[in-house]
Protein backbone atom coordinates (compact mmCIF):
# COMPACT_ATOMS: atom_id res chain seq x y z
CA UNK A 1 0.00 0.00 0.00
CA UNK A 2 2.69 2.23 0.70
CA UNK A 3 4.69 1.41 -2.61
CA UNK A 4 1.07 2.47 -4.80
CA UNK A 5 1.25 5.74 -2.44
CA UNK A 6 4.14 6.79 -3.13
CA UNK A 7 3.82 5.52 -7.03
CA UNK A 8 0.72 8.11 -7.01
CA UNK A 9 2.39 11.39 -5.39
CA UNK A 10 5.33 10.40 -7.92
CA UNK A 11 3.20 10.36 -10.90
CA UNK A 12 1.12 13.39 -9.60
CA UNK A 13 4.41 15.28 -9.15
CA UNK A 14 5.03 14.26 -13.32
CA UNK A 15 1.85 15.70 -14.03
CA UNK A 16 1.83 18.93 -12.40
CA UNK A 17 5.03 19.45 -13.45
CA UNK A 18 3.58 18.71 -16.91
CA UNK A 19 1.10 20.98 -16.61
CA UNK A 20 3.02 23.68 -15.20
CA UNK A 21 5.58 23.18 -18.35
CA UNK A 22 2.50 23.34 -20.75
CA UNK A 23 0.71 26.36 -19.04
CA UNK A 24 4.09 28.52 -18.87
CA UNK A 25 4.23 28.71 -22.93
CA UNK A 26 1.80 31.37 -22.69
CA UNK A 27 1.94 34.72 -21.18
CA UNK A 28 -1.38 35.99 -19.44
CA UNK A 29 -2.89 39.62 -21.00
CA UNK A 30 -3.38 40.18 -24.62
CA UNK A 31 -2.99 38.25 -27.29
CA UNK A 32 -2.12 38.30 -31.32
CA UNK A 33 -1.81 36.12 -34.17
CA UNK A 34 -0.75 39.04 -36.54
CA UNK A 35 2.87 38.04 -36.69
CA UNK A 36 1.53 34.55 -37.55
CA UNK A 37 -1.05 35.54 -39.86
CA UNK A 38 0.78 37.97 -41.87
CA UNK A 39 3.59 36.08 -42.32
CA UNK A 40 6.21 38.40 -40.18
CA UNK A 41 8.46 35.44 -40.54
CA UNK A 42 10.70 34.47 -42.20
CA UNK A 43 12.53 37.93 -43.04
CA UNK A 44 13.85 38.76 -46.33
CA UNK A 45 17.10 37.31 -45.54
CA UNK A 46 15.90 33.93 -44.44
CA UNK A 47 14.42 31.82 -41.86
CA UNK A 48 18.10 31.35 -40.08
CA UNK A 49 19.06 35.09 -39.93
CA UNK A 50 19.72 36.37 -36.82
CA UNK A 51 20.44 40.03 -37.77
CA UNK A 52 18.03 41.78 -39.10
CA UNK A 53 19.04 44.90 -40.78
CA UNK A 54 22.60 44.82 -39.77
CA UNK A 55 23.22 42.97 -43.30
CA UNK A 56 22.77 45.98 -45.17
CA UNK A 57 26.51 46.42 -43.78
CA UNK A 58 27.09 43.26 -45.96
CA UNK A 59 27.03 45.12 -49.51
CA UNK A 60 29.97 47.46 -49.80
CA UNK A 61 27.74 49.44 -52.27
CA UNK A 62 25.31 50.58 -49.16
CA UNK A 63 28.59 51.28 -47.16
CA UNK A 64 29.74 53.96 -49.57
CA UNK A 65 26.27 55.62 -50.15
CA UNK A 66 26.73 55.68 -45.98
CA UNK A 67 30.18 57.40 -46.16
CA UNK A 68 29.50 59.68 -48.86
CA UNK A 69 27.30 61.28 -47.07
CA UNK A 70 29.66 62.31 -44.47
CA UNK A 71 30.13 66.21 -44.93
CA UNK A 72 32.53 67.86 -42.27
CA UNK A 73 34.85 64.82 -41.35
CA UNK A 74 34.74 65.21 -37.22
CA UNK A 75 35.23 63.52 -34.69
CA UNK A 76 32.91 63.66 -31.58
CA UNK A 77 31.55 61.81 -28.45
CA UNK A 78 28.44 60.13 -28.36
CA UNK A 79 27.42 58.84 -25.26
CA UNK A 80 26.42 59.68 -21.69
CA UNK A 81 28.00 60.78 -18.51
CA UNK A 82 26.81 57.52 -16.34
CA UNK A 83 25.97 58.47 -12.61
CA UNK A 84 23.92 57.45 -9.89
CA UNK A 85 21.67 60.34 -10.33
CA UNK A 86 20.58 60.17 -13.91
CA UNK A 87 16.99 60.40 -14.63
CA UNK A 88 16.08 56.91 -15.81
CA UNK A 89 12.90 54.95 -16.77
CA UNK A 90 10.37 53.30 -13.77
CA UNK A 91 13.13 52.05 -11.01
CA UNK A 92 16.11 51.24 -12.65
CA UNK A 93 19.34 52.78 -11.77
CA UNK A 94 23.17 53.08 -11.60
CA UNK A 95 25.58 52.46 -8.92
CA UNK A 96 28.75 52.21 -9.02
CA UNK A 97 30.98 51.69 -5.25
CA UNK A 98 34.79 50.93 -4.70
CA UNK A 99 34.96 48.27 -3.00
CA UNK A 100 37.88 48.59 -0.39
CA UNK A 101 40.02 51.90 0.22
CA UNK A 102 42.61 50.20 -1.61
CA UNK A 103 40.84 46.74 -3.04
CA UNK A 104 44.10 45.24 -3.03
CA UNK A 105 48.11 45.46 -2.35
CA UNK A 106 50.24 46.31 -1.26
CA UNK A 107 52.53 43.75 -3.42
CA UNK A 108 55.99 43.14 -4.41
CA UNK A 109 59.02 44.87 -4.46
CA UNK A 110 57.02 48.10 -5.85
CA UNK A 111 54.32 47.98 -3.00
CA UNK A 112 51.65 47.78 -5.85
CA UNK A 113 48.30 48.85 -4.54
CA UNK A 114 45.07 48.83 -6.93
CA UNK A 115 41.01 49.79 -6.88
CA UNK A 116 38.29 48.25 -8.52
CA UNK A 117 34.54 48.79 -9.13
CA UNK A 118 31.55 47.52 -8.30
CA UNK A 119 28.74 48.41 -11.12
CA UNK A 120 25.45 47.32 -10.20
CA UNK A 121 22.73 48.66 -13.19
CA UNK A 122 20.06 47.61 -15.41
CA UNK A 123 21.32 47.55 -19.04
CA UNK A 124 18.61 48.69 -20.72
CA UNK A 125 18.01 52.77 -20.92
CA UNK A 126 21.17 53.39 -18.44
CA UNK A 127 24.21 52.84 -20.18
CA UNK A 128 24.42 52.71 -24.17
CA UNK A 129 21.65 51.08 -25.78
CA UNK A 130 21.17 48.64 -28.58
CA UNK A 131 17.94 46.36 -29.28
CA UNK A 132 18.99 43.04 -30.42
CA UNK A 133 16.24 40.98 -31.77
CA UNK A 134 15.20 39.46 -29.07
CA UNK A 135 14.61 43.20 -27.50
CA UNK A 136 10.68 43.58 -29.09
CA UNK A 137 7.84 40.59 -29.99
CA UNK A 138 4.52 39.87 -29.73
CA UNK A 139 2.48 37.69 -27.41
CA UNK A 140 1.12 35.32 -29.87
CA UNK A 141 -1.17 32.26 -28.76
CA UNK A 142 1.91 30.07 -29.30
CA UNK A 143 4.38 32.11 -27.24
CA UNK A 144 6.14 35.71 -26.89
CA UNK A 145 7.51 35.80 -30.78
CA UNK A 146 10.28 37.76 -31.47
CA UNK A 147 12.04 38.48 -34.70
CA UNK A 148 12.29 35.73 -37.39
CA UNK A 149 9.45 34.00 -35.80
CA UNK A 150 11.30 32.88 -32.65
CA UNK A 151 9.45 31.99 -29.78
CA UNK A 152 11.69 33.35 -26.84
CA UNK A 153 11.73 30.09 -24.47
CA UNK A 154 12.93 27.94 -27.29
CA UNK A 155 15.44 30.13 -27.86
CA UNK A 156 16.61 30.84 -24.45
CA UNK A 157 20.56 29.63 -23.42
CA UNK A 158 19.91 28.02 -19.83
CA UNK A 159 22.99 27.54 -17.35
CA UNK A 160 23.31 25.83 -14.15
CA UNK A 161 19.97 25.48 -12.48
CA UNK A 162 17.95 26.12 -15.28
CA UNK A 163 19.08 30.03 -15.31
CA UNK A 164 18.68 32.05 -18.52
CA UNK A 165 22.28 32.98 -19.39
CA UNK A 166 21.95 34.24 -22.88
CA UNK A 167 19.39 34.82 -26.10
CA UNK A 168 20.42 32.24 -28.16
CA UNK A 169 19.65 33.12 -31.65
CA UNK A 170 18.08 36.66 -30.51
CA UNK A 171 21.14 37.30 -29.28
CA UNK A 172 22.14 41.40 -29.56
CA UNK A 173 25.41 39.44 -30.17
CA UNK A 174 24.79 38.79 -34.18
CA UNK A 175 23.47 42.14 -35.42
CA UNK A 176 26.68 43.59 -33.64
CA UNK A 177 28.68 40.73 -35.48
CA UNK A 178 28.10 43.10 -39.00
CA UNK A 179 28.26 46.20 -37.35
CA UNK A 180 26.54 49.53 -38.51
CA UNK A 181 27.86 52.47 -40.51
CA UNK A 182 24.98 54.99 -40.62
CA UNK A 183 24.35 58.80 -41.10
CA UNK A 184 24.02 60.59 -37.84
CA UNK A 185 22.25 63.93 -37.21
CA UNK A 186 23.49 65.46 -34.36
CA UNK A 187 21.54 68.40 -32.54
CA UNK A 188 23.22 70.66 -29.51
CA UNK A 189 20.72 71.14 -27.22
CA UNK A 190 23.38 72.75 -25.25
CA UNK A 191 24.03 75.94 -27.15
CA UNK A 192 20.03 76.10 -27.84
CA UNK A 193 19.54 75.91 -23.99
CA UNK A 194 22.02 78.85 -23.92
CA UNK A 195 20.59 80.92 -26.71
CA UNK A 196 17.39 80.92 -24.91
CA UNK A 197 19.70 82.14 -21.40
CA UNK A 198 18.24 78.84 -19.61
CA UNK A 199 21.72 77.33 -18.72
CA UNK A 200 25.00 79.24 -18.00
CA UNK A 201 27.14 80.29 -20.92
CA UNK A 202 29.90 78.54 -19.65
CA UNK A 203 27.93 74.91 -19.45
CA UNK A 204 29.12 71.74 -21.11
CA UNK A 205 26.35 69.40 -20.96
CA UNK A 206 22.73 69.68 -19.67
CA UNK A 207 22.11 70.00 -15.72
CA UNK A 208 21.09 66.61 -14.08
CA UNK A 209 16.35 67.34 -13.91
CA UNK A 210 14.97 67.29 -10.58
CA UNK A 211 11.57 68.46 -11.60
CA UNK A 212 9.15 68.62 -14.65
CA UNK A 213 10.05 71.62 -16.74
CA UNK A 214 13.72 71.86 -15.86
CA UNK A 215 16.15 73.25 -18.66
CA UNK A 216 17.96 69.78 -18.20
CA UNK A 217 15.04 68.14 -20.13
CA UNK A 218 15.06 68.09 -23.67
CA UNK A 219 11.48 67.90 -25.30
CA UNK A 220 9.65 67.94 -28.66
CA UNK A 221 9.66 71.98 -28.62
CA UNK A 222 13.34 72.11 -27.98
CA UNK A 223 13.65 69.78 -30.71
CA UNK A 224 11.81 71.74 -32.96
CA UNK A 225 13.74 75.41 -31.44
CA UNK A 226 16.95 73.84 -32.74
CA UNK A 227 16.01 72.82 -35.99
CA UNK A 228 14.83 76.33 -36.40
CA UNK A 229 17.95 77.89 -34.48
CA UNK A 230 20.02 75.82 -37.40
CA UNK A 231 17.65 76.12 -40.35
CA UNK A 232 19.36 79.49 -42.39
CA UNK A 233 16.79 82.34 -42.94
CA UNK A 234 14.17 82.31 -46.06
CA UNK A 235 16.14 83.27 -48.95
CA UNK A 236 20.04 83.00 -47.63
CA UNK A 237 21.90 81.29 -49.72
CA UNK A 238 19.16 80.35 -52.47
Amino acid sequence: MRHCIVRSAVLATILLAFATTASAQTLKGPVSDKPIDEKWAPSKWGAQDRAGSANHTSNSANIARALATVKQNKAITIGKFYHREAPAFGPRGWQMVIPGTPTGGPFGNNALIYHDELVVTEIGQIQTQFDGPGHIGVNTSKGPMMYNGVISWDAYEHGPGGRVMGMGPLGVEHPAELGFVCRLVVLDAVAYKKSKGLIPTNAEMLPIPTKPGDPGIVTAADVQGILQMRRPPHGAGE
